[in-house]
């Protein structure tokens, strides 16, 4: 494990994926007289899993990479650990996992593991952007209606969170591209005003994304004589 390690360091990443390999095949069928010697074990294979799946990851062997974190993800053998650094291995191999997958446009997959991010991390940041790649694989797949579900049921969750008004912002405005697409012009110029709405009460400062989306939505209220006039004007 040292000598993989040693061997990232000085970027010879295809001998330590080697090396990783050679940990799994020798290492992993082992199996130890003790439950420290099994925990011990564990750990140096869940790391070689990883490391292996993260060197892949580097030459674009994605399919590679995907099967090492599925290993880690997916594996009773660390399901059930409790130790904080395999635990912690586990949630970046269901992240990776997704994000590669969402990547390769393998959208069913993508979104069968970010459910279970969000539905198992408990860290906040990771769970909400989960949710929100969700929504956004639906958008992307043009399953409009189905994105525009996803995205109000994020933005009703999050819009009272400070961390999360850019992204709620973000959601509104994939809500108006939804009804665009969809040729519905109502609800359109509902979504884009909506937009405006949102980053006015969501403290989110000017020159961030958010507060683009919403120059962006007025703009088009404006230019396309679109303005119902239910906003008030805010410069950003």
């Amino acid at each position: 494990e040292y000598a993989a390690t040693a061997l990232e360091r000085t970027q010879r990443f295809s001998s330590a994926g080697d090396l990783y390999q050679r940990i799994i095949d020798e290492v992993g069928p082992r199996r130890g007289s003790t439950p420290d010697e099994q925990a011990s074990l564990d750990r140096i294979v869940s790391n070689a899993y990883f490391r292996l799946a993260f060197n892949a990851e580097r030459f674009f062997d994605f399919d590679r990479a995907v099967q090492s974190y599925q290993v880690l993800a997916d594996s009773p053998r660390f399901a059930s650990s409790q130790d904080p650094s395999i635990r912690d291995r586990r949630v970046d191999a269901l992240v990776n996992t997704a994000v590669i997958m969402q990547n390769l446009q393998r959208y069913p997959q993508a979104t069968q593991y970010y459910r279970r991010v969000a539905d198992t991390v408990q860290d906040a940041d990771t769970k909400r952007g989960a949710i929100f790649s969700i929504a956004m694989i639906a958008f992307r797949s043009r399953d409009y209606n189905g994105a525009i579900r996803a995205f109000r049921d994020f933005i009703q969750r999050y819009q009272s969170e400070s961390a999360a008004g850019e992204l709620v912002v973000e959601a509104q405005w994939h809500i108006a591209e939804c009804f665009l697409a969809q040729s519905k012009q109502n609800d359109y110029r509902t979504a884009l005003t909506e937009t405006v709405n949102l980053y006015q009460r969501s403290g989110q400062p000017a020159g961030s994304m958010a507060a683009e989306y919403a120059a962006h939505a007025r703009f088009l209220l404006v230019d396309s004589g679109l303005a119902p006039g239910t906003y008030s004007y805010r410069a950003w």
